[in-house]
């Protein structure tokens, strides 16, 4: 969840490195990997010269569903 709202705040940090987003996120280093596996593999993050978030307000609308 924190990781998700930090790339909605700064959507930058999607082509940025595991280590800046969990900085950003203030979770542990370990926790990114799997949440951005995940968003590639939702098709929220794709990968095209660099890494960027995609549907933005479906995944805002799912993230609001699922952790009101």
């Amino acid at each position: 969840m924190k990781v998700v709202f930090a790339m909605l705040c700064r959507p930058q940090l999607a082509g940025g490195t595991y280590r800046d987003l969990a900085q950003a996120a203030g979770i542990a280093l370990g926790a990114v990997g799997p949440v951005m596996r995940d968003l590639e593999i939702r098709g929220f993050l794709v990968i095209r010269a660099k890494k960027v978030l995609t549907n933005m307000r479906k995944l805002i609308d799912e993230w609001v569903t699922h952790f009101p």
